[in-house]
C-alpha cells in the first residue's frame, strides 16, 4: 500500500500547476496506510477541488504556500470533523468557496461539520459563491461582500434536516435570507444597524454612504412605526376588555346594546387593520417611505374616536343604571 501523499503526487506531478481536480478521487481511504496531505510544493494553485471524497481534516490547507493565489476551493461533501471556518480567512482572493454537504451525499453518510460565524469571511471581498449547506455556520451575514451572486447559488445554505434532534444551525442563515430571495445586499440593506457595526466604512465612503445612510434612516422610521403599532394594539386590547365589561356590569337598552355591538364591530375591524399593517409594515414603509395612513396619525385618530365613543357610552350607562 502507498500513502495518500504518494498517490496525490503521482496523480499531480506538476508542482507548478494552477489547478488540481481530485473530485471523487479519494472515496476510499482504506487504500492508503497514511492519509495526511501536504501541498507545500504546489506554489501556484488557483483552484483546488477535493470534493466528494472522505477527507476528515482540512489541515492540508495550512500547507498551501501561497494562499493569496487561491481563487477556488471545493471541499464539499467529505467527512470533515468539527472545524471552525476561520481556517479559510487567509485565502483573501477566493471567489468560490464550497465547504458544505449536499443532500444526496448527506444521505450517503458524508458530512462536513464546519461551524462558526461568517465574520471569518470578512476579508474575502471577492467571493461570488459559497456553500455552507448542512453546517453549523449560524451568523455573520453582515460580514459577507455584496459581490455574492444575488440568488440561492450565491449562498447555498440549506440545513437538509441533518439531525434527528435538531437541524444544522445553518438553518438560521437560511431563515434570514429566504424573505429576500437569497439576495445578500437586500438583507444587508434591511439590517443597516448591523452593517454599521460590522462595516462602518460603508457609511463614510463617498461612493456608498448615501445608500447606507438612507437605509439606516428607513430602518429608524420602520422601528418607530413598529412602536406606534405596538402601542395601538395594546390600546385596542384594553378597549376590547372595556367593552366586554360593559355587557357584564350593566343591562343596556336594546338601542344601547346595538350601539355597543356596533362599537365592538368597528373595533374588531380596526384591530385587524392594525395587525395586518404590522405584518406588512416593512413592505409599506419601503414602498411609500411614509408613516401616515393606517400606520400613523390617521389610525391614531380613528382608534381614539372609538375610545371616546366607548367611554361616553359607558358613562351614559352608568348614569342610567343609578337608582332613581
Amino acid at each position: 500500500m502507498i500513502t495518500l501523499q504518494e498517490d496525490f503526487e503521482q496523480a499531480f506531478p506538476n508542482k507548478n500547476t494552477e489547478e488540481i481536480n481530485a473530485y471523487e478521487r479519494y472515496k476510499h481511504f482504506n487504500y492508503y496506510d497514511e492519509t495526511s496531505l501536504d501541498l507545500k510544493e504546489y506554489t501556484n494553485l488557483k483552484k483546488l477541488d477535493l470534493s466528494r471524497n472522505v477527507l476528515t481534516s482540512v489541515d492540508f490547507l495550512n500547507t498551501i504556500p501561497n494562499p493569496e493565489k487561491l481563487e477556488e476551493l471545493h471541499i464539499f461533501s467529505n467527512k470533515i470533523e468539527p472545524t471552525d471556518i476561520s481556517i479559510f480567512s487567509r485565502f483573501i482572493n477566493l471567489k468560490i468557496l464550497k465547504i458544505g454537504t449536499d443532500k444526496y451525499d448527506f444521505k450517503q453518510g458524508k458530512h462536513n461539520k464546519f461551524y462558526g460565524s461568517l465574520k471569518s469571511y470578512q476579508n474575502l471581498t471577492k467571493l461570488k459563491e459559497i456553500c455552507i449547506e448542512a453546517t453549523d455556520v449560524d451568523s455573520g451575514l453582515e460580514y459577507l461582500p455584496v459581490s455574492l451572486e444575488k440568488s440561492r447559488y450565491g449562498i447555498e445554505c440549506s440545513p437538509h434536516d441533518t439531525y434527528t434532534e435538531r437541524d444544522a444551525k445553518v438553518g438560521e442563515i437560511q431563515n434570514q435570507l429566504r424573505p429576500f430571495d437569497y439576495d445578500i445586499e437586500a438583507w444587508q440593506l434591511a439590517n443597516p444597524e448591523k452593517m454599521l457595526v460590522a462595516r462602518p466604512e460603508l457609511f463614510t465612503n463617498s461612493y456608498s454612504k448615501d445608500k447606507w445612510l438612507r437605509a439606516l434612516s428607513n430602518k429608524l422610521g420602520e422601528t418607530e412605526a413598529e412602536l406606534l403599532l405596538t402601542n395601538k394594539l395594546k390600546k385596542t386590547e384594553r378597549l376590547k376588555q372595556k367593552q366586554e365589561n360593559l355587557s357584564e356590569v350593566f343591562t343596556p337598552s336594546p338601542l344601547q346594546t346595538e350601539r355597543v355591538d356596533e362599537l365592538k364591530k368597528r373595533l374588531e375591524e380596526k384591530y385587524k387593520v392594525i395587525e395586518n399593517t404590522r405584518k406588512q409594515n416593512r413592505l409599506i414603509y419601503s414602498s411609500s417611505n411614509s408613516l401616515y395612513g393606517f400606520t400613523g396619525l390617521e389610525m391614531d385618530k380613528e382608534v381614539d374616536e372609538i375610545i371616546k365613543e366607548t367611554e361616553k357610552l359607558e358613562l351614559q350607562l352608568q348614569i342610567e343604571q343609578k337608582p332613581k
